[in-house]
């Protein structure tokens, strides 16, 4: 039997009260202590611990989070809102399959809230189930039909299904209710792109860019799009111009030297492929362009490498043994 008196509850609701204004106020640190605070009075309170843990993953401790959310959720198997911030958290760790469930279970206990639908789509995504992630965004999307952001994740989960024109008309929707947005006018160019639609493409991708000049995806993909209409200097400038804002993005640095190496520029293009890092490295599209880039000054490692390629199945297999068929076709050195 609880001990517990009146006066007490009420003091743990005012702390929970105050906690959240000052979570919402920015003000954490107050917010924190309003929440243990409440937790000295009533160490199982589930609302407490499901409001100190979501403040805490917040703020980077995840591992206390964790323990906070996961009592709050033993304490109250019915918080739907304790459901929902343990399947977030719990996504920031990798753990894709368990973070799934919670947020299920979050729709399933409160199914009229049309975030808990988003953060499930999301994590849908994060796990490759696309058509998963596309029945919660039109759950979330009954629910509140004039949000862009789930009208661009769903236009995402459809460009991923290969489904083009429905993608397109979501990302039109989100325009019409957001239309300076940098996020929707890339998400469109990108899906143009993919269609091979350069004209739209480069129109999208360059209004998204001038709304927010340094955005990285419509800048990687404008410079693919003009390497595919063979506008090879202005795309060589352009991924030149997002390496000096993102030197780590290996991706990048890999198209880069793909196109200088179209231009002959071998030397420039070796030394971008040394200083990409793995796993991307290890791939065979970056080992093939390293051997294409090494043929003129490091001919016999540049053979090693394409040999070591040669011997697996996939297309740049295939390249490779093309390379060697055509060196062997022009020298008697192999």
């Amino acid at each position: 039997m609880s001990t517990r008196s009146p006066d007490d509850s009420a003091t743990i609701k005012q702390l929970n009260r105050e906690g959240v204004e000052h979570h919402l106020a920015g003000r954490l640190d107050e917010a924190a202590e309003s929440y243990h605070q409440a937790l000295r009075i009533q160490a199982d309170n589930a609302t407490t611990h499901n409001n100190l843990g979501f403040l805490l993953a917040q703020i980077g401790q995840v591992g206390d989070a964790l323990a906070h959310l996961h009592q709050a959720v033993r304490l109250n198997p019915t918080l739907a809102n304790a459901h929902a911030n343990l399947g977030q958290v719990l996504a920031m760790q990798g753990d894709l399959k368990k973070a799934a469930a919670h947020l299920v279970r979050a729709t399933d206990l409160q199914a009229s809230n049309p975030q808990n639908w988003y953060n499930l789509a999301r994590i849908r995504l994060l796990a490759d189930d696309n058509p998963g992630a596309i029945s919660a965004l039109q759950h979330a999307l009954r629910l509140d039909s004039g949000n862009p952001s789930y009208l661009r994740e769903l236009a995402k989960a459809q460009s991923l299904e290969g489904d083009y024109e429905q993608a397109i008309a979501s990302y039109n929707r989100a325009s019409e209710l957001s239309p300076d947005d940098p996020e929707t006018l890339t998400g469109k160019g990108v899906v143009f792109f993919m269609q091979h639609n350069y004209p739209a493409a480069l129109d999208s991708l360059r209004l998204a860019l001038d709304l927010q000049p340094d955005h990285p995806v419509a800048l990687r993909h404008l410079a693919l799009t003009l390497a595919a209409i063979g506008n090879v200097d202005d795309a060589v400038a352009t991924l030149e111009a997002l390496l000096e804002q993102l030197p780590e993005e290996a991706d990048t640095r890999l198209d880069l030297a793909v196109l200088l190496i179209s231009r002959q520029n071998h030397s420039q293009a070796l030394i971008h492929l040394r200083q990409i890092s793995r796993p991307l490295r290890d791939t065979g599209r970056a080992r093939f362009y390293l051997a294409v880039a090494m043929l003129e000054q490091e001919r016999e490692q540049a053979i090693t490498i394409l040999k070591s390629l040669s011997k697996g199945d996939d297309g740049y297999a295939d390249r490779a043994r093309e390379q060697l068929k055509f060196l062997r076709s022009q020298e008697n050195l192999l």
